[in-house]
């Protein structure tokens, strides 16, 4: 099967949620695969080649170009959505790009998200809440209830067993690290949490903070701001993580926090399973990771928070005892070496063969595409 898919991988969703599977999908000689980023409709001459396009997350006239033609020429349609959009809390920056702020109008991107969620023949979500929401009228109607397929977000486990080591950081022998990393992003979750897990890391001199990806969160920290207790790292685009695994595995105890919202109600347990990977406990918000209470130390409002942490803080043991856990957990359920071929449920092949031989060379580029081969 020849597959178009529709993702320039410079976004977190685009990468492990298109990018990722597919290219697996590839290598394995299962299908043919062949990257755009969408921004030419010139793709559309291009279409007879294929058997079947995915969209990640489109948003543009060129996108909907793309799909329509893509029908009209018999192609299997899939659009993947990683979050629900529509939902997008209005401290995150993007959100101006969705809605006009003041107004209560919707942008352009956001009303060709929604026409080309209502036309694609396949909708791929990550969790089975956001397939909820976009469907059943929880609170949108885009598609026929339930009509949409949960393929949850997995980790690569070649990714955690060779780390580069990251330069111009040290830890003292004699350091404990609390960890979190993320995009910019996330400061509704931080702020909510803030002030209970500051004074029990200010208390032990010992213990830094470490926030890789939104520095900002640094405002709200000013006690160990002032006591050196605080380390801060740039975000990174997704292909260039590799340095900041070494520092993740680095944490002695890593934070998942989420704030009470209907768009956090839907999102992935990514983070959760990137710490998983990692061999980390993790304290974690029970709105979006409540399903993994036999794998982390969830905790249900912010106040509890403080008492989570010193917990942990004071028997690492247990620590690293329920870190162990969570790994073996992860690594054993969700990875995509071991799922990456429940995406062909979205190509509409439901049973393929360990091994279609031989592996079929991938097409030469087209227009601006990036080719993946198999």
């Amino acid at each position: 099967m020849k597959v178009l898919a529709i993702c320039d991988q410079g976004g977190v969703s685009e990468f492990y949620r298109v990018g990722t599977p597919y290219r697996m999908l590839a290598e394995a000689g299962l299908i043919e695969l062949v990257q755009d980023n969408g921004e030419s409709a010139t793709i559309i001459d291009h279409l007879h080649k294929f058997e079947a396009i995915v969209f990640s997350r489109p948003d543009s006239p060129e996108h909907s170009l793309i799909l329509a033609y893509a029908k009209q020429a018999g192609l299997r349609v899939i659009v993947d959505i990683d979050d629900n959009l529509f939902l997008l809390p209005p401290s995150i920056g993007v959100y101006s790009a969705w809605h006009q702020r003041g107004s209560g109008k919707i942008m352009a991107r956001l009303y060709y998200l929604k026409k080309n969620i209502k036309e694609a023949d396949v909708l791929t979500v990550s969790t089975q809440r956001l397939g909820e929401q976009l469907c059943n009228g929880e609170p949108h109607s885009l598609r026929e209830r339930n009509d949409f397929i949960v393929l949850p977000n997995q980790v690569v486990t070649a990714d955690w067993r060779e780390m580069p080591v990251a330069e111009g950081i040290e830890k003292a022998e004699d350091e404990v690290w609390v960890g979190w990393w993320g995009i910019y992003n996330h400061w509704d979750d931080w702020r909510d949490i803030a002030p209970y897990i500051e004074p029990e890391i200010v208390k032990r001199p010992h213990v830094k903070l470490a926030l890789l990806g939104m520095p900002e969160l640094a405002h709200l920290f000013p006690q160990l701001r002032q006591s050196g207790q605080l380390i801060t790292g740039p975000f990174i685009e997704p292909g260039e993580l590799a340095a900041y695994r070494s520092l993740v595995a680095m944490f002695d105890v890593a934070l998942a926090p989420t704030s009470a919202c209907p768009f956090n109600e839907s999102k992935s347990d990514l983070k959760l399973l990137q710490y998983g990977a990692a061999g980390l406990p993790v304290i974690a918000s029970t709105v979006t990771y409540g399903h993994w209470r036999d794998g982390a130390i969830l905790a249900r409002h912010p106040n509890t928070w403080g008492m989570r942490l010193a917990m942990l803080l004071d028997d690492l043991s247990v620590a690293r005892e329920l870190g162990a856990q969570l790994q073996a957990q992860v690594l054993s359920e969700r990875t995509y070496e071991a799922n990456f071929k429940r995406w062909l449920g979205a190509l509409g092949v439901p049973e393929m063969p360990e091994q279609v031989a031989p592996p079929i060379p991938a097409l030469d580029k087209v227009g601006n595409s990036e080719v993946v081969y198999g």
